[in-house]
């Protein structure tokens, strides 16, 4: 076996001491082919570009969303310090302001937070902020170096103010040969000669007001001795010192009446800060960057409905769902040669007319193409003719998209609020049952109506409102025209604020229903039905049906699933088998497949097999035993278990005896399938281990 043995997957590389030149060949920098003597080029760094441009868009402007949506926030906890350095609203000198953040189970987007909040500190209100985390801060000591460290900032600023200063060597600026040592006392020496003016008085620095803000990252992650301590010491300081205590806590403000000892939150005084809830941030995200029309690329519903459930049933993490994004994007633009089109209309229109005829095979290959009628495929058979069609196509698309969410919009604002909400309660839950399939032949959008027709008139004309607001907004937004639409319904809304109640007959006022002669269960039923359809209505009804059948007419003919039009595969992505191959992860699959076959992750030749059930001598000692064990059952005796091993591993030597290399080699590979959990002690019988899996995949 080779040299570099390893069961988990690696890239090993094996430099031959040459150097490849890279050729900058202008011509095969292009996509298509442009004159007969230029070299056939592929589209990957068209797509690269493409994906680059996107990805760089996506990221910029959630990092606008995401400041934008805890601006609010930030200017809370600033007011709130700025009371407590005036001490005004009954705040004490002899207290240290603290504002508990409770910022939510979404881990993962708490760093990002709590760098935009010392940011705005920063910017806004002090430049001295410190940011404490509970992995670097293990010991009292570690966490006021980290504090002190952080606000005073290079060591020419603190060397007066050192208590030993024979400590330091004098080396070059910039360079340290061994760590300084911070203690609060150099602080307040350093604080006093920056911050304070000759009388004692309080000195702006910079029209800066002196404030020192300690942001204490995932609270509870703190041990409770040293946080303690931690605030008793800096408490000490506090006439001297403005200090001001932001706390970052997961679940509930309750939780730092539970850590700290009574005399220890005697010494702070506590106000609580709520941050907005990861899901709304997610709906703006949705709504301003993927639902958006700057953005060409678009999520199946399979997709889309697998990252939702990853957010929602995971981490409630908005940058996990962002990175899955952006996975996603990759894999897109990677994987399909169709995605070389993913991208505006200006620059897809450029690429089309630079095709030749065996890139236009890539498209004329598309599932979706199949289902084109066959007299269309005639009259493209020409390239010209098919360039043509293909651009009009997405171009139709591209419309077709735009309008698709406006409408998505209307229908979740018109069926938010029913009971059992079967079209979802959130607009991403109307776009996926949309997106996926034609929503107008699924029980729930029927479900829906049905409920409608019994709206009364105040529900409805308060329904019917939003409709309207929602399209002309995202009409506005994505530059779609629904003129016609929105004139209707203002058309049907005055109607039923003027409407009256007073019942009209659609047939006679008083209809007989003759019975005289006998009749069967069907018969009796049919004549019922047709007498219940001359009932008298009010002029309310009337207007409700009217209105209902409009927009049961018009989300008919927008709501058309996507996935419905020719190449609809430059666009939408949807290939959910592979995105859950590489985002959620298997383990005990993966070391299943490596134990049987090493191959696939070691790439030797000496591991290749042609049966997955072959077992080589020169396998790894832990798949030799692992497939040793495929054949054992639910108990496996030790001593036959090491037998049949060492009949693999040393066959010359197995008659005279198993040696003491084999026998380590054995206990060795035994440890690891039981650390892995493929085996564990049996209680039954001393010599013997339990199968904790079976089958071989």
């Amino acid at each position: 076996m080779a040299s570099t043995i390893s069961l988990s997957k690696g890239c090993f590389v094996f430099k031959n001491g040459k150097k490849r030149k890279r050729a900058h060949d202008e011509s095969k920098k292009k996509l298509y082919l442009l004159s007969e003597d230029a070299e056939p080029a592929k589209g990957e760094e068209l797509r690269l570009t493409s994906y680059q441009k996107f990805v760089d868009a996506v990221d910029q402007d959630v990092k606008d969303l995401e400041r934008s949506h805890h601006i609010s926030l930030f200017e809370q906890i600033q007011d709130f310090a700025d009371k407590a350095s005036s001490l005004k609203f009954g705040f004490s000198k002899e207290l240290i302001p603290t504002a508990v953040l409770v910022t939510g189970i979404n881990m993962p987007d708490h760093n990002r937070f709590f760098g935009m909040l010392s940011d705005h500190l920063q910017e806004n209100c002090s430049p001295l902020v410190s940011r404490l985390n509970p992995k670097t801060c293990t010991s009292i000591k570690a966490l006021i170096q980290n504090l002190v460290g952080q606000i005073i900032k290079g060591k020419e600023d603190l060397m007066p103010y050192l208590e030993d200063e024979h400590e330091v060597e004098e080396i070059q600026p910039g360079f340290l040969t061994k760590p300084l040592v911070y203690s609060l006392e150099t602080l307040c020496a350093w604080y006093k000669e920056k911050f304070k003016n000759s009388e004692g008085n309080v000195r702006n620095c910079n029209g800066r007001r002196d404030l020192v803000f300690i942001i204490f990252e995932e609270f509870e992650g703190f041990s409770v001795p040293i946080i303690g301590d931690a605030i008793t010491l800096i408490s000490g300081f506090r006439k001297i010192i403005p200090f001001v205590f932001v706390f970052g806590v997961a679940t509930s403000s309750s939780v730092v009446q539970e850590i700290l000892r009574y005399p220890v939150s005697s010494c702070v005084a506590i106000e609580n800060f709520q941050t907005p809830p990861s899901v709304h941030f997610l709906n703006t995200v949705l709504d301003k960057v993927l639902f958006s029309k700057k953005l060409p690329f678009k999520l199946g519903s399979k997709v889309f409905n697998l990252l939702m459930d990853l957010f929602l049933y995971h981490d409630f993490a908005v940058s996990n769902f962002v990175n899955n994004l952006k996975f996603c994007m990759l894999e897109h633009y990677f994987s399909s040669k169709a995605s070389v089109l993913c991208c505006d209309i200006s620059e897809m229109k450029k690429r089309i007319k630079l095709m030749n005829p065996e890139d236009l095979i890539v498209f004329q290959t598309l599932p979706s193409c199949s289902r084109i009628p066959q007299s269309k495929v005639k009259d493209n058979a020409d390239d010209i003719c098919f360039k043509k069609y293909l651009e009009e196509s997405l171009e139709k698309l591209h419309k077709h998209l735009s309008k698709f969410n406006g409408f998505v919009g209307a229908l979740n604002k018109i069926a938010s609020g029913l009971p059992s909400v079967p079209l979802g309660k959130q607009f991403r839950e109307t776009y996926i049952m949309a997106f996926g399939s034609l929503i107008s032949d699924t029980d729930a959008y029927k479900t829906a109506f049905q409920l409608l027709r019994l709206s009364s008139r105040e529900e409805l004309t308060k329904r019917v409102s939003e409709t309207v607001v929602t399209l002309n907004a995202i009409s506005t937004r994505e530059n779609v025209n629904t003129n016609f639409v929105q004139d209707q319904l203002a058309h049907y809304l005055h109607q039923l604020q003027t409407v009256g109640d007073m019942l009209i007959e659609t047939e006679e006022e008083n209809p007989t229903i003759n019975i005289g002669k006998k009749m069967s269960k069907a018969e009796l039923q049919e004549v019922l039905l047709e007498a219940a359809k001359n009932k008298k209505i009010s002029p309310f009804e009337r207007v409700r049906d009217e209105l209902l059948d409009f927009l049961d007419i018009e989300f008919k003919k927008n709501l058309r699933p996507p996935t419905e039009f020719p190449f609809h595969e430059v666009y939408v992505f949807d290939a959910v088998q592979s995105v859950k191959r590489h985002l959620i992860g298997a383990p005990r699959s993966a070391l299943q497949v490596a134990l049987v076959n090493p191959h696939l992750y070691l790439q030797c030749d000496c591991c290749r097999i042609e049966d997955s059930a072959a077992v080589e001598k020169s396998m790894p000692d832990t798949c030799i035993a692992y497939k040793v064990h495929l054949e054992c059952g639910k108990l496996i005796n030790l001593y036959d278990w090491l037998q049949s091993f060492g009949a693999i591993v040393d066959p010359e030597n197995s008659e005279d005896g198993i040696s003491k290399n084999t026998q380590a080699r054995f206990s060795q590979a035994v440890s690891e399938l039981q650390y892995t959990g493929f085996i564990k002690q049996s209680k039954r019988k001393v010599d013997h281990v339990a199968r904790t899996t079976f089958g071989n995949s």
